[in-house]
């Protein structure tokens, strides 16, 4: 697991850095509806199904 982790967190590094400045800035402002998300997606996952 861990390698994956660090294979997708090497990627994600990647990508950053061929970001413009605009994108940069789209999505550090993006960011509280990106935390927003990841909170319900865990919810959900840790929720009780029925």
């Amino acid at each position: 697991m861990a390698m994956i982790e660090q294979a997708w967190a090497e990627l994600f590094a990647d990508l950053l850095a061929t970001l413009s400045q605009d994108e940069r800035t789209a999505l550090s402002a993006a960011v509280p509806a990106l935390r927003a998300l990841a909170l319900t997606l865990k919810s959900q996952r840790t929720a009780p199904r029925s």
